[in-house]
């Protein structure tokens, strides 16, 4: 039985020269983000206000809205830079 090795690589090419529809897709990721950050802070504020959502599944709903916010806030700002374009 022999030792072998195989080098096995690939590239990602999916974010090659994109040309002037760069911006086209910075909105489409921005208005994604924004939307995200949006609905979640609404859900929030309407589970924080509300006396009667005081329960720990809403309290949990809560958590993991807070959690999409710092989720989707590490994920899409690196791509929200034009240089990476």
């Amino acid at each position: 039985m022999e030792n072998s090795s195989e080098i096995v690589s690939f590239v990602l090419s999916a974010y090659g020269n994109v040309g002037d529809l760069k911006y086209l897709y910075f909105i489409m990721i921005l208005f994604w983000y924004v939307s995200i950050c949006v609905a979640n802070t609404v859900l929030i504020v309407v589970i924080r206000v509300d006396r009667q959502l005081h329960e720990p599944m809403y309290i949990l709903l809560s958590n993991l809205c807070v959690n999409e916010i710092n989720a989707s806030t590490s994920l899409q700002c690196p791509q929200l830079s034009l240089e990476n374009c």
